[in-house]
């Protein structure tokens, strides 16, 4: 479960590149989305605005787009 910030950890071939990250509730509602640098191979993006519940994170990846689900709870 996430609380604050999601800890996102990339493949090295994707360091030094801008990632769009998407997330969208369960219904498939786009909730936020966020422009990440990605100077190293891991970032971590805030989600303390999102309530309790499930959400699905979605980026491109030189493999294609790649998707994760997450739960945040309070």
């Amino acid at each position: 479960p996430v609380n604050q910030s999601l800890t996102l950890v990339f493949d090295e071939k994707m360091k030094n590149s801008t990632q769009k990250i998407r997330i969208y509730n369960v219904f498939g509602r786009l909730i936020k989305q966020e422009e990440l640098e990605l100077n190293q191979s891991e970032a971590k993006m805030d989600v303390s605005e999102l309530d309790s519940g499930y959400y699905i994170l979605q980026f491109n990846s030189p493999e294609g787009l790649h998707t994760e689900r997450f739960f945040v709870f309070r």
